[in-house]
């Protein structure tokens, strides 16, 4: 662009569902008050933490699934090879608690629920929808990674007992290997609005100017002095192995490049700089001012060598005065 920032990558495509206005006030409270709503601010500064992602985001939706669903009926219609796909969610969250069983006419059946528990994110009008299958629905996409941020509460909270869902699809292992889900939240606790998850993340990486490793993120955001106590912690939850889908060695978070180095550690390598020719070259320059000198003192041992032989075998010979 003109004013020097990276346009978007085809192949990166971003949703931003942010979440604050609640219609059930009995179960969530609005996420604003009269002066402030900070989950527009986390909108505004994950848009520029995805820059160089095609960007859509939402604010106050009340059925997440349905909208994720025509989301990836778009992206699947336009048939287009996706290399990163992420998805953000700033809102309300629960670990629901509550299931819903049906009744049985027979009082010694095992009673049985189609209602999961664990950890969900909660629509506009309290309808809640699970992470297990905000993964599968994700992973449904032929994207190379997939990434998550969930900026949202993980509290122990019993939601409406109208909740039913399908029983919990199984995400293969090869799908494991493909998605990263940061949590903002350690299990049972709250997120502070003015001190968001969103809010640490934009810090880390430099208002979205600095790409680093994925596996230092969340301990660079836990070690933020106003995050470093007892009270919050994020985390990341990956399936890694060192080859194939698996493999996140080296994958730079949230763009393939940094516009800055890295000022967490000495040595600044991008994602394309871990390439084994890039890696050989840089070993090589490391190397090729040892090596001379190595060369430069062997050499200097056999002149050393040479001459003392020539000392040893060279026949004495009279010294002749030479006048003008």
């Amino acid at each position: 662009t003109d004013n020097g920032e990276k346009k978007p990558t085809e192949g990166n495509v971003a949703l931003i569902l942010l979440n604050s206005r609640y219609s059930n006030k009995k179960l969530y409270s609005n996420l604003f008050d009269k002066n402030h709503n900070y989950v527009e601010d986390d909108g505004d500064m994950m848009k520029k933490l995805l820059k160089e992602y095609n960007t859509e985001m939402q604010s106050d939706v009340s059925n997440l699934k349905d909208t994720l669903t025509t989301f990836i009926q778009e992206l699947k219609e336009k048939n287009k090879e996706i290399n990163r796909l992420h998805f953000h969610f700033s809102g309300h969250g629960v670990h629901n608690a509550r299931l819903h069983v049906e009744d049985s006419e027979d009082q010694t059946e095992t009673m049985k629920t189609n209602t999961p528990n664990g950890d969900c994110l909660v629509g506009t009008d309290g309808t809640l929808f699970p992470v297990h299958d905000l993964k599968l629905m994700l992973l449904d996409v032929n994207a190379d990674k997939v990434t998550v941020t969930l900026d949202c509460c993980r509290t122990e909270k019993r939601g409406p007992s109208d909740l039913v869902l399908r029983e919990k699809g199984q995400i293969s292992i090869a799908d494991q290997k493909r998605i990263a889900v940061f949590v903002g939240a350690s299990s049972g606790h709250y997120v502070i609005n003015s001190d968001s998850f969103t809010k640490a993340l934009y810090t880390v990486l430099e208002k979205g100017k600095l790409s680093i490793p994925i596996d230092d993120i969340s301990s660079r955001v836990n070690d933020l002095p106003t995050w470093k106590n007892d009270q919050k912690a994020c985390y990341l939850d990956i399936t890694k192995s060192n080859t194939g889908p698996g493999s996140w060695n080296s994958y730079l978070w949230p763009s393939e490049t940094s516009e800055i180095k890295d000022p967490g550690h000495q040595i600044h390598i991008t994602h394309q700089e871990m390439s084994f020719e890039h890696f050989d070259k840089l070993l090589t320059e490391k190397l090729e001012p040892i090596t001379k000198r190595l060369q430069i003192l062997e050499g200097d041992r056999k002149r050393k060598s040479s001459g003392s032989e020539s000392m040893e075998m060279k026949p004495e010979t009279k010294k002749t005065k030479f006048s003008k």
